[in-house]
């Protein structure tokens, strides 16, 4: 489990309500028993943030069913759009801040617009299809209906154009 929002209230150490950038491991045993254990990372960490989306893709240099979990946008005190990979290894856990490349040499990335509250889903285990939130950054107030696609494996976006391809964009 990674972020979210802590209540500090109970914990004289924060002493307030607020976004977090924790990570925490659940570990299920034989009979009904359950422990938490907040795991200490290393790498590039995110913000704490709060309403993101964090889902497990197959990790692209991987020959076997390796995965990592792919982190995207939320909010702390502003909207955000940057993703992250929360890689596990035999020797350590730790986070990698992904630069967007673009799918056609020479041009800017794509990216969707900042945003939190927003859904995802994961496709072939690299696609990683992700609809509406709300924006931030520009997009105050504005709740969004769109779809984007983001290629896991070339750390690429697509805005998909879902109502004119009449919902044929997961077959391809």
């Amino acid at each position: 489990m990674f972020g979210g929002t802590v209540n500090g209230l109970k914990d004289p150490n924060i002493k307030k309500i607020g976004p977090s950038n924790e990570v925490w491991i659940l570990e299920l045993y034989a009979k009904n028993q359950y422990s938490w254990s907040k795991l200490n990372v290393r790498g590039t960490e995110p913000p704490p943030r709060t309403n993101h989306i964090a889902v497990c893709v197959k990790k692209p240099d991987a020959a076997d069913s390796t995965a990592v979990v792919f982190i995207f946008g939320g909010m702390a005190s502003t909207k955000m759009d940057d993703g992250y990979y929360l890689e596990p290894n035999p020797t350590e856990i730790k986070f990698t801040k992904i630069q967007w490349e673009s799918e056609q040499e020479g041009t800017e990335p794509q990216v969707p617009p900042p945003r939190a509250n927003h859904g995802a889903c994961v496709v072939d285990n690299y696609k990683v299809y992700v609809f509406g939130g709300n924006g931030g950054k520009g997009y105050e107030n504005i709740v969004f209906r769109d779809l984007w696609m983001f290629n896991h494996m070339k750390n690429s976006w697509t805005n998909i154009n879902y109502l004119a391809s009449k919902f044929n964009f997961l077959i391809s």
